[in-house]
């Protein structure tokens, strides 16, 4: 029990350090640590907001709800990756390990948990975190998607979040 803690959070410090040796490592592997670290991690940054707000019931109300949509979210992510990835650029992967690997990002919620943590100190510090945790989850999953379907950084991008840009500006057109 306590190996698989520890491998948890080696995880969690392999993807800050080298995403791509994590994300082949996992590949290799069947399990469900990156789903795990949805749940961990958001329940977690629930819990800060909770203190910080001074009532804990919110945060938790705040946690659960995160923790379902985001999970939802990041499967319908995973379906519409899995479908660009395998048909318009013949990736090799699986829908389940691309779901798995693409909630790995969730590991850089520790950054805004110490975000909201020093936003005692200064209230305008938490923006930049955000921005930042953001720009690198989207590198992040995009690294996901190249090494779970051996393709390169440029095909992983369009079918990870290229394509969606791409609808998004051409109905932005229309309107």
């Amino acid at each position: 029990m306590i190996s698989k803690i520890i491998e948890f959070f080696s995880d969690s410090g392999k993807l800050i350090i080298s995403p791509e040796e994590l994300f082949y490592l996992r590949g290799q592997k069947k399990g469900f640590y990156g789903i795990l670290s949805v749940v961990f991690y958001l329940a977690f940054l629930s819990l800060m907001i909770g203190i910080l707000l001074q009532d804990l019931t919110f945060g938790v109300v705040v946690g659960v709800i995160a923790i379902i949509f985001t999970l939802i979210f990041k499967f319908i992510h995973a379906v519409t990756i899995h479908i660009f990835a395998k048909v318009l650029f013949g990736g090799d992967g699986k829908l389940l390990a691309c779901y798995n690997l693409i909630c790995y990002p969730s590991c850089l919620y520790i950054f805004l948990i110490v975000g909201l943590a020093l936003t005692v100190l200064n209230k305008m510090f938490l923006f930049p975190v955000i921005l930042l945790v953001i720009l690198w989850q989207f590198v992040i999953v995009i690294t996901a998607v190249a090494t779970e379907y051996g393709m390169d950084f440029g095909k992983a991008f369009l079918s990870t979040y290229g394509l969606w840009l791409i609808i998004l500006a051409i109905l932005m057109g229309i309107v």
